[in-house]
């Protein structure tokens, strides 16, 4: 019996054989948020339904510190791999220690689905379902990433894995045309994970949530870190917004907005001397 595909975007893929359903309640419903509360007895709030629930193909989560992102994306991640037979789902984390601690994330809810974790023999940090869908974590390692066809790419704390990773693995979703999620707290006003979430040419869903919209985090709490880690790292970390790192004059989006592209170069944008 093959099981079902839900809402995921289908993907060019060669015909699979499917070796039926996994052992125990494991078959995911339709609600990805149903399926969590049910199974895994993981009660999501209602912006992490939001997140569990959404079928976009490119998706873009900014929030706050301590929202469960890591949470929120192993469950999608593992209801993803149970509903397609035969893939391939690959997290990338800033270093190998994160990359790991997701694995055992994603182990813990295979064991409430009556399925013994076991690893794919090749990656340290790995995950391996009866129906041949194989979760993978790897490290912020550039030269040792390559030669994927992902399914499904996710970049957690994006705002921190070199730009240089992001450009080696997304080609992995070439062939599978796959789904990338980015999830991430926000970083400096640079890198791939800024631009991607200012990119209003490539059809991102973009999720934010902010502390004061995280249930789990009192007001009292964040009054009390504001002092202590300042204002510049408070914003960043539990309002969602990019900021200047070090010392500057002038900040990014200033000099942005001082740009009026309906006017032309002088001199017609000619090097000034040769």
């Amino acid at each position: 019996m093959r099981l079902p595909l839900h809402f995921w975007k289908p993907y060019n893929a060669p015909p699979r054989r499917s070796p039926g359903p996994p052992p125990g309640n494991a078959a995911p419903p339709p609600c990805v948020s149903t399926w969590a509360a049910e199974s895994l007895h993981f009660h999501p709030d209602p912006k992490q339904v939001q997140i569990l629930d959404s079928p976009a193909h490119r998706l873009i989560l900014l929030c706050t510190r301590q929202f469960g992102k890591s949470t929120v994306a192993a469950i999608k991640a593992l209801h993803f791999a149970l509903s397609n037979p035969n893939t391939l789902t690959l997290l990338a984390a800033p270093v190998e220690r994160r990359a790991a601690e997701w694995i055992l994330l994603t182990h813990t809810y295979l064991r409430l689905l009556n399925i013994k974790p076991k690893s794919d023999g090749i990656h340290p940090h790995s995950a391996v379902l009866p129906n041949g869908s194989r979760l993978v974590g790897l490290p912020g390692v550039v030269d040792n990433n390559r030669g994927y066809a992902a399914h499904l790419l996710i970049f957690e704390e994006a705002a921190i894995i070199p730009d240089e990773l992001f450009q080696v693995l997304s080609g992995c979703l070439a062939a599978t045309d796959g789904h990338l999620w980015l999830l991430s707290s926000a970083g400096a006003d640079f890198g791939f994970f800024y631009h991607q979430w200012h990119n209003r040419k490539i059809p991102w869903t973009r999720h934010k949530i902010t502390a004061p919209e995280c249930p789990r985090i009192s007001a009292e709490f964040l009054e009390h870190e504001r002092l202590l880690i300042g204002e510049p790292a408070f914003r960043r970390e539990f309002l969602c917004e990019f900021t200047t790192l070090g010392e500057k004059l002038l900040s990014r989006d200033l000099l942005l907005s001082a740009i009026d592209p309906s006017l032309n170069a002088w001199n017609q944008g000619k090097p000034l001397c040769r």
